[in-house]
């Protein structure tokens, strides 16, 4: 008579009929346990092939699919945003270690000029110097109240090396993006309340889309790792792709009418915006103190 080992049940089949635990044997050779995960890839890596298709290209269909319960042909939104995002984390930690090393040869915050602006102040930016993006503090007094003398001099730091600013700060956008995650889909929840639609399902439909933008990350990334610096502009091109994306899933999953559809992606792209300029202004503020002070 077999039991189950976590609360001691006879056992009738491969699983408890009181807990639900599984009658599987760990007590196995390492050989085996490998052998066991290799048989188990061609599975993924068919259903991870067949996905990426309507991934790519049909927005919204592999939500679909998930909702209406063909699970099995498809990979499941939790386990493609984990590949995506851990194959996109691991490139972009190789680029951001090589940037880091290249900026290190011909800076080092040791030398920095630290000085504290005082008084009111306007234009004090940090500008990159291969785009239009800048951190501008206006007023430097208030600034120093808000967040302290350390804000001050880590900003003044930042505009001596203004790439190695924006590199930091590009270093933690991934971060930024999975926290948010979960918001994303309290927002679809928020704009499409009147459907009754549960969390979970927006929630699906939030793992789903936010693989699509660290997809586009990767590849952006990939290509900045590559490409010559005059073919960096395409990473600039290719984020349009992604709000196109999100209104075509929108019009796939929720199935409103067109109207209704872009006047809701309009709010919530506006309210997305708003809460990740918000965090991220928390980052720089945080990068600044933590890092150049």
């Amino acid at each position: 008579m077999r039991t189950c080992l976590n609360c001691g049940t006879e056992l009738r089949g491969e699983y408890c009929s009181s807990c639900g635990q599984r009658d599987k044997n760990i007590h196995i050779p390492v050989k085996e346990l490998v052998s066991e995960f290799i048989d188990a890839l061609p599975s993924f890596d068919q259903r991870l092939v067949r996905s990426m298709i309507p991934f790519l290209f049909k927005p919204g269909m592999l939500s679909e699919a998930y909702l209406s319960g063909k699970r099995k042909q498809y990979v499941s939104p939790f386990k493609f945003y984990f590949f995506i995002s851990v194959l996109f984390f691991f490139v972009n930690s190789v680029y951001v270690s090589e940037s880091k090393s290249n900026l290190r040869n011909n800076f080092s915050l040791r030398d920095s000029v630290k000085t504290i602006m005082k008084g009111d102040s306007s234009n004090n930016s940090i500008r990159s110097s291969n785009s239009e993006v800048s951190f501008t503090i206006a007023d430097t007094a208030k600034m120093q109240k808000l967040f302290g003398k350390k804000f001050i001099e880590g900003f003044t730091s930042g505009q001596n090396n203004p790439q190695m600013f924006f590199e930091k700060i590009k270093e933690h956008l991934p971060k930024i993006i999975f926290l948010l995650l979960p918001v994303f889909a309290l927002l679809l929840k928020l704009v499409y309340l009147r459907s009754n639609i549960l969390y979970i399902k927006h929630l699906i439909f939030s793992f789903y889309f936010h693989s699509f933008v660290f997809f586009i990350l990767l590849v952006d990334t990939i290509g900045e790792m590559v490409l010559p610096k005059d073919f960096h502009l395409y990473g600039n091109i290719m984020m349009i792709v992604i709000p196109i994306y999100l209104y075509y899933g929108l019009i796939n999953v929720y199935k409103q009418t067109r109207w209704k559809t872009v006047m809701k992606f309009l709010l919530l792209s506006l309210s997305h915006i708003v809460i990740f300029l918000i965090t991220l202004s928390l980052f720089v503020v945080a990068t600044v103190i933590l890092f150049f002070t």
